[in-house]
């Protein structure tokens, strides 16, 4: 998605500088390591500051904060709540205020809430909110925690208001902290490791292995801070079944924590204080690893799991508690082993296992780890021009029109492009609902009143030079134009449209568009002309508009429309029964085209699989299996069939009608639906779609759906099978916004 950008743009770019905000100080732990491993590889254009949650004596005592301080980093000491609610947001509000940074990161998972808060306040337009959990790294084993609990739980929705920009660790951690709605805006951003760095070494093996006293002994070994989040006392627990056995077996904890002294009192208890290793925190973890034979991760919730990955950098045979709360997405040679930690036999036959094998490290982790996007300096490169795109989308609005969700993909279109438009950075002004048909005239009066201050007041608040995103149609034409002309006279904006439809070209549905004809001519041919830019469907629609007179270097084609989604995809392989899916409005009026193909003698052995709203189900026939309506974010898991039917009209002789012949010229959003759900695509060799079905070998063409059924039995499995392996290739852009993203930088910087 960031590959537009390029490396000249980057170093070109003012310096930009942005405050990290952490809830301890600098020690060993995970998110701590995570955030200094991205500073020290970040662009040299970026100029990092740190702010951490410490008291006074917590700052000085921290010998890697002080060593840091030391080597010329800004680190700034925030009182933490626990000791002053007040004096933390003081010491927040005091830090950003003056307008020093263009960026404030958040660290601190929920807490985060009450950072960007204070930086809203301060007038710092990029917020991010990072999750590094699944989960909260607490007890609660008393009233106290219980309280801390519900704090932070009424935190995480605050923050998904307080926060311009979503990253997480993981998409776990992404849900956890933001939830589902959000999880589309969120970048997931890699915890990623200097690879090289943790190359096993024999030589280190040796030396460590010697400093420590450790001789023909195989050891177990973990990394982490020793809290009840990280489970050690559940490898105690193991250990002390093991060591009965096998006395030559070696247990290695590295870190430091809360749970330290109640560790080590229950390895007296066990018996296996001889055979324990508690080394404490390191800075040197990395050649450490080089001492382990089984790496071992029994956390009870993780937001990746970086000590798991680093073990596998290092060749590392690993075993690691199989939880929903600890992603699967750390692991990346093979070489991880999920076992949940309520089997403790389990871990013990895995550990005795692997001890019997020969090759207990994989021999070149490297390359796994660098494919699966864990390698410092491409993860690096990447948030160098996250912070770039943002810091040139503050100089992007985007009109959001209030939308009501409903189980029609009706909104679809629209939401997935504010969804993309947000995840890009851009800032997003928002409009009032217009009431339905059922709302009354004063009600549209009103709105129409209020649009009218909201777009008066953006007029004084957007920058000059900025750029302002328009979806089309929307309500309030005439009132837009104003305001767009006095926007570009006064303030030099540039302004882009993204149409969706063209009501005038589509002409009147069955009533509901006629009576309203000379407001949408008003808005296709004289508000658009406006726009400098104007982003259409495909190269038919292009061409029609510049015989409405619009400038062709002013046009650019979306090509097709993205869809949005994360259901899982449709069927494989090709049925032995031809069958289709058809999903949208049904309605005689819209689709009068079904009821014809339900009865037709040429498609007995088709088999029809409908979705959507208005089917008329008297009309049902013995081929015909009505799913019902579904919301358009799941419909893509619940599509049947060989092939995804694109049609309109009252005939299956040809597309007819106002609706059919619109196909001549725009993009059905339902082919998004279903190239999105992995299913090849048949329609109609005179609409626009054609062109890129053709192009691209994603469906058939036709003429007509007469012998339909014959049609798609004719399709070899050699054929079908490329089509959907050219499907497969689209889906994934369709479902990340490759499309309208590719058209929207094309208007913003060429």
């Amino acid at each position: 998605m960031f590959s537009f950008f390029t490396d000249a743009i980057i170093m070109h770019m003012k310096e930009i500088r942005v405050l990290y905000v952490l809830n301890n100080p600098f020690n060993h732990a995970g998110t701590e390591s995570v955030v200094l491993n991205y500073y020290r590889h970040i662009g040299s254009d970026i100029k990092i500051d740190f702010a951490v949650h410490a008291t006074e004596k917590e700052f000085k005592e921290s010998q890697m904060t002080q060593d840091l301080i030391g080597k010329g980093v800004r680190v700034f000491r925030i009182t933490p709540r626990k000791e002053s609610i007040k004096r933390n947001y003081e010491d927040l509000i005091h830090l950003m205020s003056g307008g020093v940074y263009d960026i404030v990161h958040s660290h601190t998972d929920a807490v985060g809430a009450v950072i960007l808060k204070a930086a809203k306040r301060c007038g710092i337009k990029n917020r991010i909110a990072h999750s590094h959990n699944t989960n909260f790294t607490f007890k609660l084993d008393s009233l106290k925690t219980v309280i801390k609990a519900l704090y932070l739980s009424i935190c995480r929705y605050r923050i998904r208001s307080y926060a311009t920009s979503f990253m997480a660790c993981s998409k776990k951690a992404g849900l956890w902290l933001f939830g589902s709605r959000n999880i589309k805006k969120t970048y997931i951003l890699n915890n990623a490791i200097e690879v090289e760095k943790y190359r096993f070494s024999e030589e280190l093996r040796n030396k460590y292995r010697k400093e420590m006293g450790i001789k023909d002994c195989f050891v177990l070994g973990n990394v982490g801070r020793l809290t009840a989040q990280k489970n050690q006392l559940f490898l105690l627990d193991c250990f002390r079944m093991l060591y009965k056995d096998h006395p030559d077996f070696r247990l290695l904890l590295i870190g430091e924590g809360s749970d330290h002294n109640k560790l080590e009192k229950t390895a007296v208890e066990y018996g296996i204080m001889e055979a324990v290793i508690f080394f404490g925190e390191s800075e040197r973890t990395w050649e450490l690893l080089n001492v382990m034979d089984i790496f071992l991760f029994p956390s009870l919730f993780e937001g990746l799991g970086m000590a798991l990955l680093e073990a596998q950098a290092n060749g590392l045979r690993c075993i690691a508690n199989d939880s929903v709360n600890v992603p699967k997405d750390s692991s990346v040679t093979g070489q991880v082993k999920w076992i949940t930690v309520k089997n403790r036999k389990g871990w013990i036959d895995a550990i005795l296992d692997a001890s019997d094998k020969k090759e207990i490290r994989c021999p070149e982790p490297e390359s796994s780890i660098s494919e699966h996007g864990y390698d410092i300096t491409k993860e690096a490169w990447k948030l160098s021009k996250i912070y770039l795109q943002m810091m040139e989308s503050n100089n992007v609005y985007s009109l959001e029109y209030a939308i009501k969700k409903e189980t029609h993909a009706g909104y679809k279109a629209t939401s997935d492009l504010s969804s993309i438009f947000r995840k890009e950075g851009y800032v997003p002004f928002n409009l009032p609902v217009y009431p339905d048909n059922t709302g009354s005239s004063l009600q549209k009066c009103i709105a129409v009143i209020i649009l009218n201050f909201k777009l008066l007041y953006l007029s004084f608040i957007i920058p000059n030079q900025a750029f302002l995103l328009y979806q089309h149609p929307a309500y309030g034409a005439r009132s837009l134009r104003c305001q767009l002309r006095w926007m570009k006279r006064i303030k030099g904006i540039k302004s882009i449209a993204v149409i969706h439809d063209l009501n005038s070209l589509r002409g009147g549905i069955v009533g509901s568009l006629s009576v309203k004809y000379d407001y949408y001519d008003f808005a296709d041919r004289v508000l658009l002309k406006e726009f400098d830019t104007v982003i259409c469907h495909n190269e038919k629609m292009r061409q029609y508009l510049i015989k409405q007179g619009f400038l062709p270097d002013r046009l650019i084609n979306m090509e097709i429309f993205d869809y949005l989604t994360e259901g899982k995809s449709v069927q494989t392989e090709k049925g032995s029964v031809p069958s289709i899916a058809i999903a949208g409005n049904l309605t005689v009026g819209k689709s009068g085209y079904i009821y014809e193909l339900i009865g037709s003698e040429s498609n007995r052995e088709l088999k029809i699989n409908l979705y959507g709203s208005g089917f008329q189900k008297e009309y049902i026939g013995e081929n015909t299996i009505y799913h019902g309506s579904f919301d358009p974010d799941i419909l893509p898991g619940k599509l049947e069939g060989d092939f995804g039917l694109v049609w309109d009209g009252p005939s299956i002789q040809t597309c007819a009608g106002n609706t059919g012949e619109y196909l001549k010229y725009n993009n059905p959003h339902k082919l998004s639906l279903y190239l999105a759900s992995g299913m090849p695509v048949i329609v109609w060799s005179q609409s626009a779609a054609a062109d890129f079905v053709r192009k691209n070998g994603v469906g058939i063409v036709v003429d007509s759906l007469y012998g339909l059924g014959i049609v798609i039995n004719n399709v070899s499995h050699s054929e079908y099978d490329r089509m959907r392996e050219n499907v497969r290739n689209i889906s994934n852009r369709i479902r990340n916004g490759y499309y309208s993203v590719k058209a929207i930088k094309k208007a913003l910087y060429e």
